[in-house]
């Protein structure tokens, strides 16, 4: 599974009062041998287009395992992505 290829990500910097409360977004689109799986908007933890690429892998290797038979819900995939922390 490669980025660029299986799975890509649009990063939205977060601007003004949503920087100073984490809020980075996503899109991120994951490429499957049924087609492409696709979360628009999805609130990220962790600032930074590196965190957004970081979340695109996570969300190619959770689609991996959905098609060999895991029950992962989206509403999981979300709520992860949005709640990570990295304290300094």
């Amino acid at each position: 599974v490669q980025m660029g290829r299986d799975f890509e990500y649009r990063y939205h910097a977060p601007h003004g009062a949503s920087a100073a409360r984490g809020g980075a977004r996503a899109d991120l689109r994951v490429k499957t041998a049924a087609g492409w799986r696709e979360w628009s908007d999805v609130q990220l933890g962790l600032v930074g287009r590196h965190q957004a690429a970081n979340a695109a892998v996570t969300a190619a290797m959770l689609t991996e395992l959905v098609a060999q038979g895991w029950s992962i819900p989206d509403d999981a995939v979300r709520r992860g992505l949005a709640q990570v922390r990295w304290p300094a």
